[in-house]
């Protein structure tokens, strides 16, 4: 007999959402005044990561202590996040859809 399909992707949970808001709200501050990716000094190092949760891309930041912020946006099939390491100056118009750019504002965390 033929495999059942497979079943879709569950939401995160919505106490998933309410914790990644208010991690954000802790730990960032949303670059402006316009929406776009991050713009680090001197061409400074930021690290690609395509496909992954924008919860995922905070808690990739937050548990890195070289981590100075993030931005997450989308391309045409898949999401980007860019984990950067240099000093935030502001962002930069991107061919990402949706793209912010969040400086880092908190310590270093421990997380489990």
């Amino acid at each position: 007999p033929p495999s059942p399909p497979p079943s879709p992707p569950h939401p995160p949970p919505k106490g998933s959402q309410k914790s990644l808001k208010l991690l954000l709200a802790k730990s960032f501050v949303e670059v402006g005044p316009a929406a776009g990716v991050c713009s680090v000094v001197d061409e400074g190092q930021c690290d690609e990561l395509w496909g992954v949760s924008k919860e995922k891309c905070v808690l990739t930041c937050v548990q890195d202590c070289k981590c100075t912020g993030f931005d997450y946006g989308f391309d045409a099939t898949r999401a980007r996040c860019r984990i950067c390491s240099s000093t935030i100056v502001g962002t930069e118009a991107s061919i990402l859809d949706a793209a912010v750019c969040y400086d880092r504002t908190a310590g270093c965390l421990d997380l489990p």
